[in-house]
């Protein structure tokens, strides 16, 4: 699992929250924030990612306060969980559409059902590098596509562009999952709940198992699962 915070504009970030995820989810950390117009209608994007774990609480303070210096634009900050690819800079969130520094990714979930993808290959690099790019985020038709894919999979997704070819600044997938807080936060999965609430963990024979609750559902053995991402 990963953790994708999405705020739309005005809505302000709760730390602990973003505490929470990171600390479950410990592969990367990343954000960005559209920002105000310029005076010329113009928007920028802020945005800054880390692969290492002992960046993300400087990447967390970094995203409070430029949240609290640019509220009215859609931002995202994502904490991330490799289920299959190389732990990397490359592989943090977000990720830049076709390249475009002004149009950023952030996905959770599991698409390899949906995009075919080698051993360790990230299937949200594909997404983002193959899928998106020749697609018109502001098409229905496409907007759909992208919807099915992401339904069919139980993934979330989230677009921030600052690209003036794009009408608008925020894109977000399969909205139909997500779970909004009282103040008005969407995220990706109960992660933000935190330990005991939103998601549990024990050691069974030497190895640290984790679950998301309720029911248990998505348990893992994180141990198993580490060694296999420090390996690639």
């Amino acid at each position: 699992m990963c953790l994708i915070t999405f705020l739309a504009p005005g809505v302000m970030p709760v730390r602990k929250e973003l505490e929470n995820g990171l600390e479950v989810n410990t592969d990367g950390a990343g954000f960005a924030i559209v920002t105000d117009e310029d005076g010329w209608g113009n928007h920028g994007m802020l945005m800054d990612k880390s692969e290492k774990p002992e960046m993300a609480h400087m990447m967390l303070d970094e995203f409070m306060n430029l949240r609290e210096k640019y509220p009215d634009g859609p931002a995202a900050f994502h904490s991330r969980l490799s289920t299959g690819s190389a732990v990397s800079f490359a592989n943090t969130h977000p990720i830049a559409v076709g390249g475009d520094p002004e149009t950023l990714l952030f996905h959770n979930g599991d698409l390899s059902t949906m995009i075919s993808v080698a051993e360790g290959e990230s299937d949200t690099m594909r997404l983002a590098d193959d899928w998106l790019p020749i697609l018109d985020l502001d098409d229905w038709v496409h907007a759909d596509a992208i919807n099915w894919v992401m339904e069919r999979t139980g993934s979330k997704a989230v677009v921030l562009t600052s690209h003036p070819k794009h009408q608008e600044q925020a894109y977000v997938y399969n909205r139909g999952q997500w779970l909004l807080t009282p103040e008005g936060a969407l995220m990706s999965n109960a992660d933000y709940l935190g330990k005991g609430v939103g998601w549990d963990e024990e050691i069974i024979n030497g190895d640290l198992w984790r679950w998301n609750i309720p029911g248990r559902t998505r348990l893992r053995n994180e141990s198993q699962r580490r060694r296999k991402v420090e390996a690639r």
